[in-house]
């Protein structure tokens, strides 16, 4: 009983540990349901020294298709994690007045073609 109660409670924190190490970065700017643009700073901690990379993708409000993917940054946080990156966020051209969504993807890049898992912030233009 004693020995099924010792693995119960490695089986737990080994399963905690894992869904700690799957989780994206910490962003604190922007945050779902802000209004962008027409750039923006993304803020937040990674929780270590890694390679931040910051993809922005639009849609139409009043279609959800998919406009584009903007590629952002691609940069080292400091030393404790932390990072501050100013992007650009992507506007109407040619007078269409479509609604536009963005969602911030915020992701370590690990290594060639190896992204961590991503945290998506939901935002949508300033001037709507």
């Amino acid at each position: 009983m004693r020995r099924l109660a010792l693995v119960s409670v490695l089986v737990v924190l080994v399963l905690g540990a894992t869904a700690a190490l799957a989780q994206g970065p910490t962003v604190t700017t922007p945050k779902n349901g802000d209004r962008i643009g027409p750039a923006i700073d993304v803020e937040g901690n990674l929780g270590h020294k890694g390679l931040i990379v910051i993809i922005t993708d639009v849609w139409r409000g009043d279609t959800h298709e998919k406009v584009a993917t903007i590629p952002g940054i691609r940069h080292y946080t400091e030393e404790d994690g932390s990072f501050a990156f100013h992007v650009a966020t992507p506007r109407n051209m040619r007078g269409d007045k479509a609604p536009l969504t963005y969602k911030v993807r915020v992701f370590e890049l690990k290594g060639p073609k190896n992204p961590g898992p991503e945290t998506v912030i939901t935002c949508h233009a300033a001037d709507q």
